[in-house]
């Protein structure tokens, strides 16, 4: 992976981190104090949701991309030598793969904060 990639990737890891740390530190004041419970804990959830959809979005925007640049390297190549084309195409489809199960494991990090947040009791 390039410099590019290992940024984007710590970018959606940092933006993932710190928006369960708000989470969770919204809940944590939602059960110290019981009377605004409902309103601290909707802050929490909303922050933990605003920040999953960003890292989400950025996953989405780096895959996309990444996928772009794949799928014109494979047909620049297919156009110069178009017998080589069976050659540059399980390749190519094997690179979008992996591309593609990067978002998704950015995807299941953002479900994984929201649903069931597991930074909830640290930063109390």
């Amino acid at each position: 992976m390039g410099v590019k990639a290992w940024t984007l990737a710590g970018l959606i890891v940092a933006t993932l981190a710190v928006g369960a740390a708000y989470g969770a530190e919204g809940e944590a004041a939602a059960a110290a104090q019981p009377a605004p419970l409902a309103d601290t804990a909707a802050k929490g959830l909303s922050t933990v949701l605003l920040f999953a959809v960003a890292g989400m979005a950025f996953a989405a925007v780096g895959a996309a991309f990444s996928q772009a640049i794949t799928a014109a390297a494979a047909l620049h190549g297919i156009a110069r030598q178009p017998e080589a084309s069976g050659k540059l195409f399980v390749p190519m489809i094997l690179a979008i793969v992996f591309i593609e199960t990067l978002a998704i494991y950015t995807l299941v990090v953002a479900l994984l904060l929201i649903f069931s947040n597991p930074l909830t009791g640290l930063f109390a």
